[in-house]
């Protein structure tokens, strides 16, 4: 079993993933020059990051879940710290996204792009529709929730996967997971990602075979590239592609295992790059009811999109780092230390 405890280069790893989706979503905003949209696409593989970040929470949970006997009052446990972990900066989210919709109601963006416009297309300010997205049932006000409502099923199925993967059942595990992907993944996003917390369920067991150094560097390549290969895979046609899950699955599983087990470059373990890994869940969930308000500044009017899209993507950035660790702070610690002392009792 791989020791209990925070492994920094993972921790690092987690905040670059989120930098990615941020970068990435800032980067679509504008209706830029194909030459752009193929080169920012390719740097920031928003897809990649989040596939990324499943794998990641299956190997961190289940190492959770591997540290107390399961038992009913200890699944109880995990789902309380989980609830805990997840919703209170996903509200916060929620509600800066309907603060920011009510403020800037029919104030244009300009040269906006048409997967922007869909993805602010659905959001409405009825009650009903708020107080769905703050339970994250839905995620009009905040599309990226959409992985959040993902971490939460997985979450509660994770007692259940742990279950059968510490045991016999891990590779048939594997193998449905990865089947139900293949065929049915395209009906639901949690069918296509299963298979990705699967797989870091996988490496939690510790008898997985470490990749060596150059299989750990082709399978980052891979994570940043496949989607590249086949031009029809573009992100504002089809973001839930299955091949690419697939793949995507196995080559974060691999990149996971060797940092897991190997040591780090020194630069992926550097305080800053640690310090993103802790913000990484606020800076995930706010950056884009940021980016919505920042489109709308009239400067971006004076601008070509290919310029108006870098300039976001540094805006975006510089806004919400400091609001990141702020809701780290204030937000998502306190939740983490009220469970905590909660079930401590």
């Amino acid at each position: 079993m791989v020791a209990r405890g925070t492994i920094p280069a993972l921790q690092s790893l987690r905040g670059i993933a989120a930098l990615v989706v941020l970068l990435h979503h800032a980067s679509f905003v504008f209706a830029t020059s194909p030459g752009l949209r193929g080169a920012l696409e390719t740097a920031f593989n928003a897809h990649a990051a989040v596939v990324l970040f499943f794998v990641l929470s299956g190997f961190v949970l289940c190492r959770s879940l591997a540290a107390h006997p399961l038992t009913p009052a200890a699944t109880w446990r995990f789902w309380l710290r989980r609830a805990a972990r997840i919703y209170p900066a996903a509200l916060v989210a929620v509600l800066l996204a309907a603060g920011v919709l009510a403020l800037l109601a029919g104030r244009p963006t300009p040269h906006a792009s048409a997967w922007f416009t869909t993805m602010l297309a659905p959001a409405r300010l009825d009650p009903a529709e708020v107080a769905l997205n703050l339970f994250v049932l839905k995620t009009t006000l905040v599309p990226p929730l959409w992985s959040v409502r993902v971490e939460l099923v997985m979450s509660l199925l994770m007692p259940l996967i742990w279950l059968l993967a510490r045991g016999r059942l891990l590779w048939p595990l594997l193998a449905v997971t990865a089947a139900v992907c293949l065929g049915l993944g395209d009906r639901h996003a949690v069918l296509a990602n299963g298979f990705a917390f699967v797989a870091g369920a996988a490496l939690a067991r510790g008898d997985a075979p470490t990749p060596g150094r150059v299989a750990a560097v082709l399978a980052a390549l891979v994570l940043l590239l496949f989607r590249r290969l086949d031009p029809a895979w573009r992100f504002e046609v089809d973001f839930g592609a299955v091949v690419p899950t697939l793949v995507e699955s196995l080559a974060a599983a691999v990149v996971v295992a060797h940092l897991a087990r190997a040591p780090a470059p020194r630069w992926l373990v550097t305080a800053p790059l640690v310090g993103l890994g802790d913000i990484s869940y606020s800076l995930y969930v706010l950056h884009f009811p940021i980016l919505v308000a920042l489109s709308t500044l009239p400067l971006f009017a004076g601008l070509g999109p290919d310029p108006a899209a870098l300039l976001l993507m540094a805006l975006t950035l510089a806004v919400t780092l400091p609001l990141a660790v702020l809701s780290y702070r204030w937000i998502e610690q306190p939740g983490m230390s009220l469970a905590r002392n909660r079930h401590a009792r």
